[in-house]
């Protein structure tokens, strides 16, 4: 990343390219920060309503298939360990948050469970240890189009429920003001056009289940009412 001056009482700290540059830091800092809870909320709301109704498994899946991609594809482009150290820990919660939607769920069998642990192990190996480097851009490439499906079996579950079950509102908050703000880190610092295209779809698709939210709000907490009122009989 460029350096920047942090003395307010400095004259180049009021030059444009020094408030970019301290701007820059800024959303890079905002961001991992961020990234360290921006699946709390929906974790809480998850383990608290002991339900993961309204979470689309298949936007889930794909999210960390995406994530694992761009973050081996970073590994291979020597990218700034600091530019994608928010992916891993967006990951993290993802996988936590799959764990949690088995044990709530239970539609998979244990033996189905270790399956799919085992073949996303392999892909981690495969993709570091096996895939020729010639084809490592297809990391890169293929993340921006599965990027934008891995949200569309959500954005249809609501549209197929007019409900959006247990999404959290703050977590889509968070995530499409990280989006927001890692379009202009991305901009500046790496100036990527594979991570410029996945990150402008995918905030714009992320700003469509925020939309959701808000829109089937009424009709979601009356729905989850009457669920809460089943289980207390």
């Amino acid at each position: 990343m460029k350096g920047a001056n942090f003395n307010v009482f400095s004259e180049d700290f009021y030059h444009k390219q020094n408030l970019i540059s301290v701007l820059n830091y800024f959303f890079v800092y905002f961001i991992i920060a961020g990234a360290c809870f921006i699946k709390i909320p929906q974790l809480r709301k998850i383990i608290t309503k002991k339900t993961a109704v309204g979470l689309s498994f298949m936007s889930i899946y794909l999210e960390i298939f995406v994530a694992t991609s761009l973050i081996v594809f970073s590994i291979y482009e020597k990218i700034n360990f600091i530019l994608y150290v928010d992916v891993i820990l967006i990951n993290v919660q993802n996988l936590i948050l799959v764990f949690f939607m088995w044990k709530y769920h239970k539609i998979y069998s244990k033996s189905v469970q270790i399956l799919k642990v085992c073949f996303y192990i392999s892909f981690i190996l495969f993709t570091l240890y096996v895939l020729p480097k010639k084809l490592v851009p297809l990391l890169g490439l293929s993340s921006a189009p599965l990027s934008c499906f891995s949200k569309l079996p959500q954005i249809y579950l609501n549209h197929k429920n007019k409900n959006t079950g247990n999404l959290s509102l703050l977590t889509y908050t968070f995530i499409l003001c990280g989006n927001l703000a890692r379009i202009f880190i991305i901009l500046f610092n790496i100036k990527n056009q594979i991570y410029l295209i996945n990150c402008g779809l995918v905030s714009f698709l992320n700003c469509t289940i925020l939309f959701q939210i808000v829109y089937y709000w009424k009709n979601t907490t009356k729905i989850l009412m009457q669920a809460d009122k089943i289980k207390k009989k």
